[in-house]
């Protein structure tokens, strides 16, 4: 498999990409800001505020010794803090654990959104739930031959035939979190030959997905230890810093700093390539976060939304948007979620007080948009 060709031709891209004049002139340079800094804070303090994490009943599910579960969710909760509408977006589960979860998430009962100390109703939560199991890094039987064949296509650049054999794999014959992982970090790679960074950077988010589920929090029973990861880290690191060029490719500033963080602490506990060849890439973005000028990255829904961790800059800008975007969901460390309605061609900023933040584009699959980070 060609992974060294499509890891050079991206650091070489990725080059052209952060210093060419052309970049510098073009997405880069924003809008300018209009009104006031503070009117946008105000903004953003008044909008409904949610803390998803916030249950009033907890659910618990069994955790099958034969395979491993990761389900991801959609539902609506209504202002009584009842979950209704369950959406799957994916994952790897059979039908007998599908149910379970979903069942699971009927029985749910949150804390509501509120909006002026009211209670409101909220659409679009996203949930994954995970199943873990007690075992070590490897391949079944029942995968091993298909996945040789699928990564005999990457070598041919047969892609298409690749990603359609990886996606069959991962929904029939992939039974654990590791095998799921590995499958997300080739279509990852696929993804980057053909110039799909968006759907790359999100398979890349799955390959490199943490242990412990984001809810509901008794999803994982019992008191086993599990790997932190989903890959061993022979197979993690290499799969972290093709997040972080995918992360670089978009100019999505925030994530591809904190990836680049985690792999140099893993480089400090003996990774000893954890970081080779990217020191100046990241030395770059840090460059340009502390530049006067704006940072530009598109915005590309994908089932119905798109993260975007921000840097240490606090105010935005979005504009030209091609498609539909409903809303803004402000995810910061400490604070209720909140949600802003979209405006095209407006600005908005953070509160001081919010850190660690993440903005979730909410809308039509496909629809893209600018969005601009201002120097504070």
């Amino acid at each position: 498999m060609p992974k060294s060709g499509i890891t050079l031709a991206t650091l070489a891209m990725l080059g052209a990409f952060i210093a060419s004049p052309a970049f510098a002139q073009g997405l880069i340079t924003g809008p300018g800001l209009s009104a006031t800094v503070e009117g946008f804070r105000q903004a953003a303090e008044n909008e409904p505020g949610f803390s998803p994490w916030v249950l009033k009943r907890e659910v618990s599910l069994r955790t099958p010794p034969e395979r491993e579960y990761l389900v991801d969710f959609r539902v609506d909760v209504d202002d009584s803090g009842a979950v209704e509408n369950i959406r799957v977006l994916g994952g790897m589960y059979d039908e007998a654990f599908l149910g379970e979860a979903s069942a699971a998430m009927q029985s749910m009962e949150l804390a509501p959104a509120t909006q002026g100390g009211k209670a409101v109703a909220w659409t679009a939560l996203d949930f994954r739930v995970l199943g873990r199991g007690p075992f070590l890094p490897g391949m079944t039987d029942t995968l091993r031959e298909e996945y040789t064949t699928a990564l005999q296509l990457v070598t041919d650049a047969n892609y298409a035939a690749a990603e359609s054999t990886f996606m069959a794999l991962q929904k029939d014959k992939a039974s654990r979190l590791f095998e799921y992982a590995l499958l997300q970090d080739q279509l990852a790679t696929i993804y980057m030959a053909t110039d799909r960074m968006h759907e790359g950077l999100e398979a890349a988010r799955n390959a490199t997905g943490a242990s412990e589920p984001i809810q509901p929090p008794r999803a994982v029973r019992g008191d086993r230890e599990v790997p932190p990861h989903y890959l061993p880290p022979e197979l993690y690191v290499p799969a972290l810093r093709r997040r972080f060029l995918l992360a670089v490719s978009l100019n999505q500033i925030g994530e591809a700093i904190e990836v680049f963080s985690e792999l140099q602490a893993m480089a400090a506990e003996g990774q000893a390539g954890a970081t080779v060849d990217l020191v100046g890439i990241f030395q770059q973005m840090e460059s340009a976060v502390s530049d006067e000028a704006p940072i530009g990255s598109i915005v590309k829904i994908i089932d119905g939304r798109w993260r975007y961790e921000t840097s240490s800059r606090r105010i935005f800008g979005v504009t030209a948007l091609n498609g539909s975007v409903d809303f803004i969901d402000i995810a910061c460390d400490g604070n209720a979620k909140r949600r802003m309605a979209y405006t095209d061609d407006s600005e908005f900023a953070l509160p001081a007080s919010w850190d660690n933040c993440t903005l979730e584009f909410r809308g039509e699959d496909g629809s893209q948009l600018t969005l601009y980070e201002y120097l504070n």
